[in-house]
């Protein structure tokens, strides 16, 4: 077993210790888990405001198409 008092770590091993210190800290946890949080609301905002305008385009001659059903799999055959 190894005691604590007696152990000396190299300057990178300081370094390790120091940086684990700091980003598993709790104040860092929750900023880190507050930035998630924010990160996921903004993809979801994204893909929200994403599926009105993806489904309708305009074909080749200006007028507009609903192209969801053009993504529709046929399962009557399984």
């Amino acid at each position: 077993m190894i005691s604590g008092a007696n152990l000396e770590l190299n300057p990178w091993h300081k370094r390790q210790a120091t940086l684990l210190y700091h980003f598993a800290s709790l104040p860092c946890l929750k900023d880190l888990l507050e930035q998630i949080n924010q990160l996921i609301g903004f993809s979801w905002s994204a893909h929200d405001s994403r599926l009105g305008r993806d489904c309708i385009v305009n074909d080749q001659l200006g007028a507009l198409r609903d192209t969801r059903n053009s993504f529709q799999i046929d399962t009557s055959g399984v």
